[in-house]
């Protein structure tokens, strides 16, 4: 069992947003997968903003777009748009583990 946001639009993660994954028994090992594009319609991007912190522990992290599973996705998050455009943006965004891996594609639009 994972962790999964999905969405067929842009994925914003604003000020002040903590997501928190501990090493306990409940959530060992289980990812955090973030999908903005689960759709495959080559529009969704993901956006992590300044001041947030992804702590994820022994989990992995994934993000991208299409279908994605704990390994990772078969599409890229997809920016589109005049400000927009990039596929994944972390801004001064904080990510750290202990273990865990990091899985991220992202494609950058017009």
């Amino acid at each position: 069992v994972s962790s999964t946001l999905n969405t067929t639009v842009p994925l914003t993660l604003t000020t002040p947003t903590s997501i928190l994954l501990t090493n306990t028994a409940l959530n060992m090992g289980k990812p955090l997968i973030l999908n903005a594009d689960s759709d495959s319609s080559g529009g969704g991007r993901i956006a992590i903003s300044n001041g947030t912190t992804i702590s994820m522990g022994a989990s992995n992290l994934v993000m991208g777009g299409g279908s994605c599973t704990s390994s990772g996705c078969n599409a890229p998050a997809v920016g589109t748009g005049v400000g927009t455009a990039t596929g994944i943006l972390a801004d001064q965004a904080t990510i750290s583990g202990s273990g865990g891996r990091l899985w991220m594609w992202g494609q950058g639009g017009l």
